[in-house]
């Protein structure tokens, strides 16, 4: 009786411990996927970006000028275009000379925009540079601060850690020149909107009223191709650490004779992104189709609704013309 009384308590305490390793497991599952959702979710605060060059901060004042000037050329060759189609309707000699005024300037035009968008570019490429160089060392020295653990993770393979550093000092790049292209966005926004309703009101509403619909098609557009894109990221992340690995193992490659093996391992993850190509191929002709299609419907009912005007006498060809280019 009590040796069986004794098996049983065993019994018991072996189960509890099993019991026990499985909760420590999946509480350690629980927190592993916890801090991948954090890492997903998170996003670099913008002041922490901008501290790896604050000593280019100054570059910035000259940059943010010139893409004003970039932003706001483009509303202005369109209003100097319409000036030069309406002083075609003069006689041959004041048509001479308004031509002449429209390419003067013209020229004046293009010695602004190549000085002020030259400036641009050198700012925004020195700031970019400087800040990759403090953040390439910055991802070095944080990856060799890191315990033994963290280098064991699958996921942090010498070949992920140095497609990284060539990832994200790409991303910094691309990032510093987002400013300017979001400073141009406003600036020509601003002055097509100022031009536009100058000249004529009510052109500028009815073409501001198909934007909506012009969001709507590239959104949807632009849905289709990210999707796309996303799924063949995932698939050619996993086959690039194949490459690096082996490429930085051949010694272990030959050693284990799994060359053939690695091919079509290689190989299997590409096929996978062949699969449903013909229909995402399909759906992203069809998205892009329609956002270019509809572009030409709206360029159809502007000119139509401009014709009305002009025959009803609320505007003039200069003012719907105007109008119209500026948006």
């Amino acid at each position: 009786v009590a040796t069986v009384q004794d098996a049983k308590v065993d019994a018991v305490g072996e189960a509890q411990s099993q019991v026990t390793q499985v909760g420590l497991l999946l509480e350690a599952t629980r927190e592993e996927d916890r801090q991948k959702q954090i890492l997903k979710a998170y996003k670099v605060p913008l002041g922490r970006l901008l501290n790896y060059c604050r000593p280019e901060w100054p570059y910035f004042v000259p940059a943010f000028f010139g893409s004003i000037v970039e932003g706001a050329a483009m509303p202005a060759v369109s209003l100097i275009l319409v000036k030069a189609m309406v002083a075609f309707w003069y006689p041959k000699d004041q048509m001479m000379e308004k031509i002449k005024e429209v390419c003067l300037v013209f020229f004046v035009l293009a010695l602004v925009y190549f000085f002020f968008v030259a400036i641009m570019h050198a700012a925004f490429s020195k700031i970019g540079e400087a800040m990759t160089r403090r953040l390439r060392v910055a991802i070095l020295t944080a990856f060799f601060s890191q315990e033994i653990g963290f280098h064991d993770d699958p996921e942090n393979t010498p070949g992920m850690q140095s497609r990284a550093l060539e990832l994200y000092a790409f991303r910094v790049t691309t990032f510093n020149r987002t400013f300017g292209g979001e400073i141009s966005a406003v600036s020509s926004l601003l002055a097509g909107l100022g031009v536009s309703f100058y000249y004529c009101w009510q052109m500028t509403l009815v073409m501001l009223a198909s934007i909506p619909v012009l969001m709507v098609t590239y959104r949807l557009q632009m849905r289709v191709q990210d999707g796309s894109i996303k799924q063949e990221d995932e698939t050619l992340k996993m086959s690039q650490q194949i490459v690096v690995d082996s490429v930085q193992n051949p010694r272990t490659v030959h050693a284990c004779g799994c060359e053939a093996d690695l091919v079509k391992l290689y190989d299997g993850m590409l096929d996978g992104i062949l699969k449903g190509l013909w229909l995402r191929a399909a759906l992203a002709g069809c998205a892009f189709g329609l956002a270019s299609g509809t572009r030409f419907f709206v360029l159809a009912g502007g000119f139509y609704y401009g014709a009305t005007l002009i025959r009803g006498g609320n505007s003039d060809f200069e003012g719907v013309m105007a109008a119209f280019m500026g948006i």
